[in-house]
């Protein structure tokens, strides 16, 4: 790249950068000192944790920073033209909090460490623009702290927070359970679990989703049975308190029992389902609400397929659990699996089970299915 005429450097970084917020007179001066620098691709600027040689600003080109969170996931950010480098760092003599590197050829605009240190003594604002920017950041972590804690506090009740167990069984059924789970958990389609009661449908569902890429945001289960009639704990209210749907981002949620819904609700559960729209509740005699949208993956569990939602062919995946009586062996497992539990919780030996009641275990229908024989 030829080198560029300080008043068109100034003129650019005024009209791309953060800088923009400092004086004329700063900008000159930056603008001075800069030099052009054409890296290639997969060329490091810094790596974490070491002090920062330059600051940089991204001409052209792309670059990528990987950066470790407390929780120890790395998340990797891509930065356009017109980002800064290592300002911060820089005026507060801290190491670099990410490894950056270029993803492509780029040109960058830099100042040598002990030119800009130097520049920095001259031109106090400087330190200046990053107190202001500290404290904006501040002020913004703060409320996203509020925010957080609002965001738990309204899901908590509802919170799932692990799964009980996986799927217990070598039968051919339990195969297919598998990978009807592994396969609803590699998109975010809408799914159904349906069987009948004691099936464990709702731990299908937290398979699910702790097996996704989700699997770090909520879950959170609402009994139909329990939802008031015009669904303000799911929608909201406008003006007013904030529903699940609100607070749920782009988690999971799990409408268990689904046959229980109140009739009311089933068309708004259709639009959800279709176009991820949904309307909060107003109040009588006001204009309607704005439609609002929705990030949540929608996931059910019922004792069976409700018409209407099959009519408009709104689920992504449709997971039949089937009753323990089709499962005869898969009863040895699970009895195995439920005895194992039960003498490490009460410190027993495992006991032995007799092949003649296996037998007859095996003959017995289990009505309650899956929870019957645990219990």
């Amino acid at each position: 790249m030829e080198s560029t005429p300080e008043f068109t450097r100034k003129a650019w970084l005024k009209q791309n950068t953060l800088l923009r917020s400092l004086s004329d007179s700063v900008l000159e001066a930056i603008a001075t000192v800069l030099q052009i620098e054409t890296l290639p691709a997969n060329h490091p600027l810094a790596l974490k944790d070491t002090p920062p040689p330059a600051l940089y600003i991204l001409y052209s080109g792309q670059i990528e920073s990987d950066r470790t969170h407390p929780a120890g996931v790395t998340k990797a950010t891509e930065l356009l033209p017109g980002t800064v480098l290592y300002l911060k760092e820089l005026l507060l003599d801290e190491p670099a909090p990410e490894t950056t590197i270029t993803l492509d050829e780029c040109v960058l605009w830099t100042i040598s460490r002990a030119e800009f240190l130097a520049l920095s003594q001259q031109h106090p604002e400087l330190s200046q623009t990053i107190s202001r920017q500290l404290a904006d950041e501040l002020e913004q972590v703060s409320s996203q702290l509020a925010y957080e804690r609002d965001r738990q506090t309204a899901l908590r009740p509802y919170l799932v927070s692990r799964v009980k167990r996986g799927i217990v069984g070598s039968s051919r059924y339990a195969i297919r359970i598998r990978q009807d789970i592994k396969k609803a958990a590699s998109d975010r389609r809408s799914v159904l679990v349906f069987g009948e009661p004691g099936l464990e449908k709702d731990n299908a569902v937290g398979l699910i989703h702790f097996g996704s890429r989700d699997r770090k945001e909520p879950l959170i289960k609402v009994n139909c049975n329990t939802l008031q009639p015009n669904g303000a704990e799911l929608f909201g209210r406008a003006p007013g308190k904030p529903g699940l749907l609100d607070w749920i981002g782009r988690g999971t949620l799990l409408l268990n029992n689904l046959e229980d819904i109140p009739a009311d609700l089933e068309e708004r559960l259709v639009q959800l389902l279709d176009n991820g729209s949904y309307t909060p509740i107003g109040r009588d005699g006001e204009p309607t609400p704005k439609t609002r949208h929705c990030e949540a993956r929608i996931m059910m569990t019922s004792e069976r397929i409700l018409s209407g939602l099959e009519r408009c062919k709104l689920i992504g995946h449709t997971i039949k659990i089937p009753p323990l009586r089709v499962r005869k062996t898969d009863v040895a497992n699970m009895l195995d699996y439920y005895l194992s539990l039960t003498s490490r919780a009460r410190a027993l030996p495992l006991p032995k089970v007799t092949p003649e009641a296996l037998r007859r275990l095996q003959g017995y229908d289990f009505p309650g299915n899956s929870t019957e024989l645990q219990t």
